[in-house]
């Protein structure tokens, strides 16, 4: 498996977390949400992979991804992003390394309170 299919591996990540489980239950899609998705939910996607090369082969894909949280109040969603921050801030296991935090952004769309944060992570295979 390579890092093409890094999303699924975050969504059984964040799938799995007791805390992430309580505040959003089952509602953690990749690429869109399911039509008809109550509140709250995240969406997952990956923004950029790059891979560095070593003799011919490759030795590591560096990977961006964003983590978009939707709310219906500003508390829930800073309260899931507190949440995936915690369970994604420095995780690692055989594949993932080196898992950052790069940035957050937040805004207010149709009654939505949306918080964004990027990650990046270092996948070895």
């Amino acid at each position: 498996m390579s890092a093409l299919n890094i999303l699924h591996n975050i969504y059984n990540i964040l799938h799995s977390n007791e805390d992430v489980n309580k505040l959003i239950g089952n509602d953690i899609y990749i690429q869109i949400a399911e039509e008809n998705t109550t509140f709250p939910f995240i969406v997952l996607k990956r923004e950029n992979l790059q891979t560095d090369y070593v003799k011919n082969n490759v030795a590591v894909d560096n990977v961006d991804i964003s983590v978009n949280i939707a709310a219906t109040t500003y508390r829930e969603s800073i309260d899931i992003a507190e949440a995936v921050r915690n369970v994604l801030v420095n995780y690692s296991d055989t594949n993932i390394q080196q898992c950052r935090m790069i940035s957050a952004t937040e805004d207010f769309v149709e009654n939505t309170y949306i918080q964004q944060l990027n990650f990046s992570l270092k996948y070895f295979y």
